[in-house]
């Protein structure tokens, strides 16, 4: 709560605050806030308004109940934030109340099959045309790629994926793997990996984690809090074995403050591909110095918190001492759940659906989207989907569990979305000839 009070008397308020704050100055102060925004505002854009919450919805009421003109710019399709208060149903009847509707149907990113599939994730109570692809790929010839997975295949759909992407000449940092949740990513995009255990080669690691768009958010927050670990470990004796919170409650460091530091020095932390590792070892230990996790800090330590380079690694790069791939690599693909790509494309993308055998909600899901009934327990997941999808410009490819795979493609056939088939399931062992096999 003390950080908290700082924070907020230096300025710096959650969007969530700043929402109460709105509505308390209408509640306390009239129409004098409303008249002040129309006065100095000709118009009021909202952009990606599907994602708005019963608490914006009654601050633009307000605004616009005192004349403020507005532009409500919306796709209900892409509504993947319910679970943080977004209402769809209450942003459609909103809209509906706003007067003159402009409906854009020209999608500039997208191929044809790509437009065709997306329209097939609407519910039939709100059915249209599909986009019409205008753009530099309307006339791209790749069909949805369809690959039947099984339980444990994820990795080997990306295999799949990655080869029809080769061969269309689609380069690794055009493209994209996603899923809903991160636990549904491929094996080898996870950080599940053991850091490594020389605090500089950990740093550098870091550095090449931090300044390429390649890798999850796990591993992006792993990286950062290499970093804090890093400056406590310069800065004080004796932190091996307790995470970065306790140390900050028994070293007093206010840990806002701690990762507002850290950010910082990642900012400025040397080229991972310029000079030796052992140069890059020495530079950092000079930006180190210069970036105290607190103000009017003296440093504490045994000075064994500096980094330095083995005899085997101080001639590399630091990228090569991390074991990072090559600056411009090809074998880099970026990899995230689809919450963090919204408004972002690639040429070509993975979406991955898990098998779920427990909870079966990739079943759900696959039965309402050729149903076209979008009940409240899959209508978010389903605008996933379609955010996900619509992420792609020439080639989307799904990697589906066995038991929907072919539902898939025979609902997608029956609404004119040419589809191309591959599989990334293991293969049967041949059995002995003579033997009977059972189908």
């Amino acid at each position: 709560m003390k950080a908290r009070k700082s924070l907020t008397d230096q300025g710096y308020v959650t969007g969530h605050e700043i929402r109460i704050m709105a509505m308390h100055a209408f509640a306390t102060r009239g129409d004098q806030v409303p008249s002040t925004v129309s006065t100095r505002f000709d118009e009021l854009v909202v952009d990606e308004a599907q994602d708005c919450s019963q608490l914006d919805l009654a601050i633009l009421t307000t605004l616009r109940q005192a004349g403020v003109p507005m532009v409500f710019v919306c796709d209900p399709d892409q509504a993947i934030y319910e679970f943080r208060g977004a209402q769809p149903d209450e942003v459609r009847r909103f809209g509906a109340e706003l007067g003159s509707r402009i409906d854009l149907t020209g999608n500039w990113r997208s191929s044809g099959a790509i437009c065709n599939l997306a329209a097939t994730l609407r519910p039939t109570s709100l059915t249209r045309p599909p986009d019409d692809p205008i753009g530099p790929h309307h006339d791209e010839p790749a069909g949805i790629l369809l690959i039947r997975t099984d339980e444990d295949s994820s990795d080997r759909s990306v295999t799949a994926f990655t080869e029809r992407a080769d061969a269309m000449g689609i380069p690794a940092s055009k493209r994209l793997i996603l899923a809903h949740a991160a636990t549904s990513l491929p094996k080898q995009a996870a950080s599940t990996a053991a850091l490594p255990e020389n605090a500089a080669v950990r740093i550098a690691w870091a550095a090449t984690i931090l300044t390429s768009p390649h890798h999850t958010a796990r591993q992006r927050d792993t990286a950062h809090d290499t970093l804090e670990r890093c400056l406590l470990g310069y800065w004080y004796s004796r932190t091996d074995g307790k995470s970065t919170v306790s140390l900050c409650d028994q070293l007093g460091v206010d840990r806002t403050e701690l990762r507002r530091v850290a950010s910082k020095l990642s900012a400025t932390l040397p080229n991972v591909d310029d000079g030796t590792f052992g140069e890059w070892c020495l530079a950092v230990n000079k930006l180190l110095k210069s970036h105290p996790p607190g103000p009017g800090i003296t440093r504490r330590a045994d000075k064994t918190g500096s980094l330095r380079a083995t005899t085997a690694t101080k001639s590399m790069t630091a990228r090569q001492a991390a074991g990072g791939a090559p600056a411009g690599s090809t074998t880099s693909t970026r990899v995230s759940i689809v919450q963090q790509v919204k408004g972002e494309e690639a040429d070509a993308v993975l979406v991955i659906l898990p098998p779920d055998k427990r909870t079966k909600r990739t079943d759900a899901l696959v039965k309402a989207w050729i149903s076209g009934i979008h009940d409240e327990t899959t209508s978010e997941s389903l605008h996933v989907l379609y955010v996900a999808a619509t992420r792609a410009r020439r080639l989307l490819a799904l990697a589906l569990p066995t038991p929907v795979h072919d539902q898939v493609a025979a609902h997608l056939k029956d609404n004119n979305v040419s589809v191309d088939l591959a599989s990334a399931t293991k293969p049967r062992p041949v059995p002995p000839h003579g033997e009977d096999v059972d189908i």
